[in-house]
Formats: structure tokens, C-alpha cells, sequence
């Protein structure tokens, strides 16, 4: 069964009530409130977030990590693979973090979350005319779902981002290397990515301005061409595949005016 991804406003309030575990608002009574895209992504709720407002010096692996202290993030890969037997697929996994308030609460429950979680997994076959689309939400709780930046004992340092067990993983030696992992009826995903050709920062040295106000911007990086192997598991047929993936990182806090 494919699942179309949830437009913002209703992904919005979905994250907003597991944070404090009520049940989910119907999506209709969501649309009925008219929440608008501008006044989620806009500046009329900044305070106690970070903001991009200046250009900043990117460092590394650190910066493959998490930045909670700004109200939005994601994980963001895309990529064509093709099998030995010569099917091709387009693959699409991200995940994104949300910040519901700018502090954690220290008297606060376990359960309670200051961040949320939103996985999204799509594969497409251009030889069957096959899209395919799945979602999980979870609270970055309790083991939950989160993003971890771990080193130790001179040991290089992983990355750990995931919502349940659909994971990006990441270990950064000599060279940085990322996986995927990642299933849903029918079909399991463990993808390795390679480099490739490095680390790109857009717009201003990495600073990416969306409109004339400051702080309407996002910190932004991109790795593209990144070589890309593993296994696709595709209704009942496990195959080897190869291709080249684009993965794009971004946080901020708001966007729009």
C-alpha cells in the first residue's frame, strides 16, 4: 500500500501531539484550521531557538551531527540504483528532527520529548511504472528515535540518526561513509554510500538565505555523487545494487517572512 507524505501543517500538529501523547488530530479538523505553511516556517515562533543569521565555519564529522538548539532539521538522501539484472530504481530515505520547545524540561516525565522524529522511505521501479511511499513518526525519547554523534577512545567517530530501526548510520575515518537500513511491506533497503566528491556548502559559504529578514535562512550542505551499493529486497527478489546517491543536510529555524 503506497502512503502519500503528510502536507506540513498536518505533520505539524502529528508531531506536536506525541510530544505530549494525546491522540492525533484528525486530519480534517487539521485542514479545517487553516494553518498556513508561511506561519510554520515563518518567524512568529522563534524565541529560544537558534537562528541562521551569519555565515559560520562548518567543522567535521561534527556538523553530521544534530543541531538541537534550531527548530528544524534533516537527513535528506536520494539516489538511482540499478540491479545486476539491469532494473533500475530511484530510492528516497530521509529523516527529519523537529524541536517543539527550545528547552528540555529537567522535572519533566521520560516520556515527555523536546524533540520529534518523521522518517520517510520511497522507492520507485521506472520499468514497472511502481512508486512506493512509507512514513513513521516517534518522540526523541526513550530510545525512540534520535540523533546521536558518538567518539571515544580515539576510535573515529559514528553517526547514529533513526526513527524505530530505520536508520542512517555514518562513520567518519579517512573518509566519511554512510548507511541506510530501512523496510517496510515487502521491501528492505541497506544501501552503503561512499564519499564521492566531498562536501559542498550552498548558497553564502554554506549560509542559505530564503528571504530578505534575518534570520530566513538555513545552514546548508550538500555531498552529492556519492557512490552508492548494497542490497534491495523487492517483492520477494534480493538483489545487488549499485548506483550514486545525493544527500543534502539542513537546519534552521525559520525560512519564510
Amino acid at each position: 500500500m503506497s502512503v502519500r507524505p503528510l502536507p506540513l501543517p498536518v505533520l505539524l500538529v502529528l508531531l506536536g501531539t506525541a510530544a505530549c501523547g494525546a491522540p492525533p488530530t484528525p486530519a480534517a479538523d487539521v485542514l479545517h484550521d487553516g494553518a498556513e505553511v508561511a506561519s510554520v516556517l515563518g518567524g512568529a515562533d522563534t524565541a529560544g531557538f537558534a537562528r541562521a543569521l551569519t555565515v559560520r565555519p562548518f567543522r567535521f564529522p561534527a556538523d553530521h551531527g544534530s543541531h538541537p538548539d534550531f527548530r528544524t532539521e534533516w537527513w535528506y538522501v536520494t539516489g538511482h540504483l540499478e540491479a545486476v539484472d539491469g532494473r533500475r530504481f530511484g530510492v528516497q530515505f530521509t529523516i527529519f528532527r523537529s524541536a517543539l520547545a527550545p528547552r528540555a524540561d529537567p522535572s519533566a516525565s521520560p516520556w515527555a520529548a523536546r524533540q520529534a522524529y518523521m522518517a520517510h522511505l520511497a522507492l520507485s521501479s521506472p520499468d514497472e511504472a511502481v512508486f512506493r511511499a512509507w512514513e513513521r513518526f516517534e518522540r526523541g525519547t526513550l530510545g525512540l528515535a534520535g540523533a546521536e554523534l558518538s567518539a571515544g577512545d580515539g576510535a573515529p567517530p559514528e553517526l547514529e540518526v533513526h526513527v524505530g530501526d530505520w536508520r542512517l548510520s555514518g562513520s567518519f575515518g579517512a573518509e566519511d561513509t554512510f548507511r541506510i537500513r530501512a523496510s517496510a511491506e515487502g521491501v528492505k533497503l541497506d544501501l552503503r554510500l561512499a564519499e564521492g566528491k566531498g562536501i559542498v556548502l550552498n548558497g553564502e559559504a554554506g549560509l542559505s538565505r530564503k528571504g530578505p529578514e534575518p534570520g530566513n535562512a538555513s545552514y546548508y550542505y550538500s555531498m552529492p555523487r556519492m557512490p552508492t551499493e548494497g542490497r534491495l529486497v523487492w517483492h520477494g527478489d534480493t538483489l545487488r545494487v549499485r548506483g550514486v546517491s545525493w544527500m543534502d543536510r539542513e537546519w534552521s529555524t525559520s525560512v519564510l517572512g
